[in-house]
Order: C-alpha cells, then sequence, then structure tokens
C-alpha cells in the first residue's frame, strides 16, 4: 500500500485485488516456497546454497515474479489517470 500511494482504501481494494488474482493462479504452498526463494537467495555462503536451488528456486521466482506483475497490473489502477479522473469531474 506504501509503494502504492499511501494507506487509503483504494489501495486496500488494490492489494487484497492482487492477493486474490495470485491465489487463483499458484497453489499456497508454491506461494509460500517461491516467497521463501525470493527473501533468502541473496543470503550469502553456504547457508544460502539451499535458496539458491537453480532449479526449483528459479522456476518458483520466475512463476511467483509474474504471476505477480500480472495481478498488479490488473488491479491497480495509475495514479496519475486517476487524478485526471477526478479533475475532468470536477472541471
Amino acid at each position: 500500500m506504501d509503494s502504492n500511494g499511501g494507506q487509503k482504501y483504494e489501495n486496500m481494494y488494490s492489494c487484497v485485488c492482487i492477493i486474490d488474482k495470485i491465489a487463483e493462479n499458484i497453489a499456497y504452498e508454491e506461494f509460500v516456497e517461491g516467497e521463501v526463494f525470493t527473501q533468502l537467495r541473496s543470503t550469502p555462503g553456504e547457508k544460502g546454497g539451499v535458496f539458491r536451488d537453480p532449479e526449483r528456486a528459479s522456476v518458483l521466482v520466475r512463476k511467483l515474479t509474474k504471476i505477480t506483475e500480472v495481478a498488479t497490473k490488473s488491479c491497480f489502477v495509475p495514479l496519475r489517470t486517476h487524478t485526471a479522473n477526478k479533475e475532468n469531474e470536477s472541471g
């Protein structure tokens, strides 16, 4: 919400929309595993090696990234468009 204009109703609705879109396209277990790989793959050294498993990690990270990007594009109305519409309505 903070990265898209703050804590407003419109942003909350969009964030819920994104969560729903992600849930429609990926199983919860895959989502959790993909999030872990995404967040911990930069862990340095031997301890981080398990999060850099080239096959499983890269497949899940790419899948989750693509699903999240598509969901974000379909759920968030660009701020400029929203502001422009308000200006057109008032003037």
